[in-house]
């Protein structure tokens, strides 16, 4: 190979990573961050929960 068929490689390689991450980057980012925000407020909710219930502790709740 030459080196103008290493170049023209090396710049299809960044073009196609380019294309990957404009397209499937901005999806995955926009998922975890769904995915994160969603977590957190089913930690928050469910702890509420727990908490809220009266003469129990959440340690004694979870006993098995």
């Amino acid at each position: 190979m030459s080196t103008a068929d290493n170049s023209f490689q090396l710049k299809r390689g960044v073009v196609i990573a380019e294309w990957v991450w404009s397209t499937w980057g901005q999806t995955f980012t926009a998922f975890s961050y769904w995915s994160l925000n969603s977590l957190f407020h089913l930690t928050f909710n469910s702890s509420s929960y727990w908490f809220s219930l009266s003469n129990c502790s959440l340690i004694q709740t979870l006993e098995l």
